[in-house]
């Protein structure tokens, strides 16, 4: 399990790298993401499926990121990433860097913004309709739950 407080800081610096990436909300439901996912980085590859990284990504969600991300491409080159040498998931396994990147490009891509000063059960609300779906197994009492639990 990868320690809170250093994710949390590293989640909070990667996302100042990024224009309007940062804010305390946006680190928190990382942190929230990541410990419902992956188990604060218990489990870097899904067990029975194609997810990597803490954030538990696919790759068919990577790639539908890099291609219709509005300000996918214009904030990897501002963190030294490009389509051309990302155009595969494999860093999504291994780099943290890169993951917390992803994830907060998709989180951009969603028609909700993240919440603003809100309660851990609203994000945990957001993190079931705007990260795990409808459809997913995931309900929002586990996000809340594995938050509080790891973070």
């Amino acid at each position: 399990m990868i320690n809170p407080t250093q994710l949390r800081d590293l989640i909070s610096r990667v996302l100042q790298e990024i224009p309007n990436g940062y804010s305390d909300d946006a680190v928190e439901l990382l942190m929230m993401i990541a410990a419902h996912e992956s188990k604060l980085g218990v489990h870097i590859r899904q067990v029975n499926g194609p997810a990597l990284g803490i954030f538990q990504i696919e790759p068919a969600t990577h790639d539908d990121t890099w291609e219709n991300g509005d300000s996918c491409e214009l904030n990897a080159s501002l963190l030294g990433y490009d389509w051309e040498c990302e155009h595969t998931s494999d860093k999504l396994e291994w780099d943290i860097r890169y993951q917390i990147f992803m994830a907060r490009q998709r989180l951009f891509m969603k028609p909700e913004a993240i919440p603003s000063k809100s309660t851990p059960k609203d994000m945990a609300r957001y993190c079931k309709e705007h990260w795990n779906t409808v459809l997913g197994k995931a309900s929002a009492s586990d996000y809340l739950h594995d938050y509080k639990y790891y973070c």
